[in-house]
């Protein structure tokens, strides 16, 4: 008889930017981004790996939401895209930020 597990295979990641602005005021930018969800051993490889981390989130990262950080020339917010994402990922510290959300969010965790 087959198994599977039932886990969804992607899963909403919460990310919260915070950068300087203006003034030395600080910005804080919440949103999140829809990932694939790894196993356990698919993770491990990956991270041992010599990949670049914006190679990695590339190849994970399926959409956004809620984002307000890559507009259009209007001014509205871009919808996701593998062009915009990578914009996004010109953010100096913000591909850390998304990889350490991400490992976060998908492994397992003790409720308490």
């Amino acid at each position: 008889m087959a198994r599977k597990l039932m886990v969804s295979d992607t899963v909403q990641v919460p990310v919260t930017l915070v950068l300087a602005g203006k003034g030395g005021k600080s910005e804080t930018h919440k949103f999140h981004l829809v990932q694939d969800r790894l196993g356990g051993e698919e993770l491990r490889k990956q991270m041992a790996s010599d990949s670049p981390v914006n190679e990695f989130l590339a190849g994970i990262t399926k959409g956004w939401g809620g984002q307000k950080l890559v507009v259009e020339e209007d001014g509205t917010p871009s919808e996701f895209s593998q062009e915009a994402f990578a914009d996004m990922l010109t953010i100096a510290g913000a591909p850390a930020v998304f990889l350490n959300a991400y490992v976060k969010e998908v492994v397992a965790k003790e409720k308490n």
